[in-house]
């Protein structure tokens, strides 16, 4: 009999590290189908849609679950985003108010700290994690004859439109027919032909790298391009460079995968390029790139003067913000309250520890998983790949669009889909640890040599008897005089 078939836990445990589902992954995917549903109704002074009042059901419950560690040990990431959550509220109430902050905390706090805690919550394997990297895509297959229609044909969005004729159903504000390029800019169901754009791009990295090891490589490659090809629909800037970006990193990561500290090479590197960027330009080097990632000169223009409008603003304001009101921009551009830029929103009106606190909660975890020792080629070295490429890629584009509504929630789903990373463990050292076998209790020693009878003393005292007369009769005679004969 084996250690293995001796300890049946093992056998659990194993598994689990094999990837079971944790049996919260419905509450991701319902997370994902209501972003998609573009309807919109008024409770009291509350803004709702399907997806908030999901969220709102469902977050205090795995919210307090969460916080008592049941959904593993709490990490950094986690206290990141509760101090976001925190600083945001307080922020508003310094610069608007505590009613207002009431308003706004259950209609966008919401959304931020409850999009991350459904990943937290919902993706706790590497089975989870793969589930929600089949369902985006599909997802975006599902959508995507709609966004040919679009595109090709002029047309506007055919649901929003549709969504319009009904008096008693409030929808998003369709963009119309928006040309750019000879062609229309899709906007399906998301809020802005933008979101959409992002939102395909959400699916393509850990579509094609988690699944490495459970679908072939021409399936990965068609499903892929079909998503790049949903992303292209958008004909928006930011969308289509960061999944230039994305297929770079993922070129990088099956090409050198051989290669020794092949990923330490590549943040050095990085880093040494981003500091000799850094030395010559006036301005930050992250927001003078966001400024260049435009299709037209007067987008890269107006971003320039977002730039500098909301710099400006963190250093006058750099602990709560500006608040909310309308930032103090050139009359020309009055017409837009859009700053695409949602990095330098958060700093803007919530004041840089806003900003700080949940930039640290995306890269901080990056740095801290990546010195966990994993095998390369299995499918938590490539989720973790993955998650990693996905949110360089996020906070690239959101360095070029604002972000609001219901993606905002998918956003930072992503961002805590990643978590579980830090407990994780490959099937094969959860197997080795189940299967050692624990120490067991010393029995009989067993030996050739016939065992010894000891009769059971009296007592002590009697013990103590026999060996006092024992002990006098050897004296006895030692004393007693030798007998002569005399003939």
């Amino acid at each position: 009999m084996t250690a293995a078939t001796r300890n049946p836990g093992g056998a659990r445990a194993t598994q689990a590290a094999a990837g079971e589902r944790s049996g919260m992954f419905w509450v991701a995917a319902m997370t994902v189908l209501l972003a998609l549903v573009p309807v919109q109704f008024d409770i009291g002074n509350l803004l709702m849609t399907p997806l908030r009042l999901f969220l709102l059901a469902v977050v205090p419950v795995i919210g307090i679950k969460w916080l008592t560690g049941a959904y593993g040990r709490l990490v950094y990431s986690d206290y990141a985003m509760l101090f976001f959550s925190v600083w945001m509220s307080m922020a508003v109430t310094a610069t608007h108010g505590f009613s207002f902050m009431i308003t706004f905390a259950g209609s966008n706090i919401l959304l931020l700290l409850g999009g991350y805690l459904v990943g937290r919550a919902a993706i706790r394997s590497a089975a989870d994690f793969m589930a929600l990297a089949k369902l985006l895509p599909l997802t975006v297959l599902l959508l995507l004859p709609l966004a040919i229609y679009e595109t090709l044909f002029l047309k506007p969005s055919l649901i929003l439109t549709w969504l319009a004729e009904f008096d008693s159903l409030r929808s998003y504000n369709g963009g119309g027919v928006q040309i750019r390029m000879g062609l229309n800019r899709a906007q399906v169901v998301l809020t802005h032909a933008i979101h959409f754009g992002i939102y395909c791009s959400l699916g393509m990295t850990i579509f094609f790298l988690s699944l490495t090891n459970h679908v072939s490589l021409s399936l990965r490659l068609i499903g892929t391009a079909l998503v790049i090809f949903g992303t292209f629909c958008s004909l928006s800037s930011g969308p289509l460079l960061t999944t230039v970006f994305q297929l770079a990193l993922i070129a990088y990561a099956v090409m050198f995968q051989k290669l020794n500290n092949q990923w330490k090479l590549l943040t050095r590197v990085s880093a040494v390029l981003y500091v000799i960027l850094e030395l010559n330009t006036t301005k930050i080097a992250f927001f003078t790139l966001a400024e260049k990632l435009a299709f037209s000169g007067h987008n890269a223009y107006t971003r320039q003067i977002m730039v500098k409008v909301g710099t400006d603003l963190m250093g006058k304001y750099p602990l709560f913000g500006y608040g909310l009101r309308r930032w103090p921009l050139p009359y020309w551009m009055q017409y837009s309250n859009s700053i695409d830029n949602y990095w330098l929103v958060l700093g803007g009106n919530f004041g840089i520890p806003t900003l700080a606190s949940v930039l640290s909660a995306i890269f901080v975890p990056m740095f801290t998983l990546s010195k966990n020792p994993l095998t390369k080629g299995s499918d938590l070295y490539w989720i973790r790949v993955s998650w990693t490429i996905l949110m360089l890629g996020t906070v690239l584009v959101l360095a070029t669009v604002h972000l609001w509504g219901n993606l905002t929630t998918v956003i930072y789903m992503m961002l805590g889909s990643g978590m579980f990373l830090f407990y994780a463990k490959e099937p094969d050292a959860e197997a080795e640890a189940a299967e050692t076998p624990e120490p067991q209790p010393r029995g009989p020693v067993y030996t050739r040599f016939p065992a010894r009878h000891h009769r059971p003393a009296a007592g002590a005292a009697g013990a103590a008897a026999s060996a006092s007369a024992s002990a006098a009769s050897r004296s006895a005679r030692l004393r007693a005089p030798p007998s002569s004969q005399h003939g």
